[in-house]
């Protein structure tokens, strides 16, 4: 998995793309596999933050791994919702990444073709998957929160 351009966590597989050391780009890699799970949608995705984003909407956690700039490195980006499954896969994989600079997207949105959200910076060390079991539950608080200011409003 560390010589995956791209890992997609999905509710029932890991789908392992790309090689990190060749020259496509990870839009590509994201693009060619958005053509072939999602042939109807792939149309309005025109860049590789929407590319993310739309997999995000479909509860997939992506993990790009990067090796220019700062070498060992990744992205994570986690969806609002996701199961078990996912989240086992995810502490899992912690293990082969554990020396690797993270940056932690979740809780995300699409400004035009930006995402934004909660970031948050870790060199792991070690420690990786007590910083995802956190977020997890940061996640879920969020969620609860958004679920009660729904009953909320509907109340009113």
């Amino acid at each position: 998995m560390l010589n995956n351009k791209i890992i997609i966590i999905g509710n029932d597989k890991i789908e392992c793309l790309g090689d990190v050391n060749a020259n496509q780009l990870h839009y590509f890699c994201l693009m060619n596999y958005i053509k072939e799970k999602y042939p109807n949608d792939y149309i309005n995705i025109t860049s590789l933050q929407s590319a993310i984003y739309f997999l995000i909407a479909q509860g997939n956690i992506i993990l790009l791994n990067m090796i220019q700039g700062i070498k060992n490195s990744g992205n994570l980006f986690l969806p609002n919702e996701y199961n078990d499954y996912q989240l086992s896969k995810l502490i899992n994989l912690a293990y082969y990444f554990n020396s690797y600079y993270i940056h932690i997207s979740y809780n995300l949105s699409l400004l035009g073709e930006e995402i934004k959200g909660v970031e948050e910076f870790y060199l792991a060390q070690g420690n990786l998957k007590e910083q995802l079991i956190k977020i997890f539950l940061e996640i879920e608080a969020l969620n609860i929160l958004k679920d009660k200011n729904a009953l909320n409003r509907l109340k009113n």
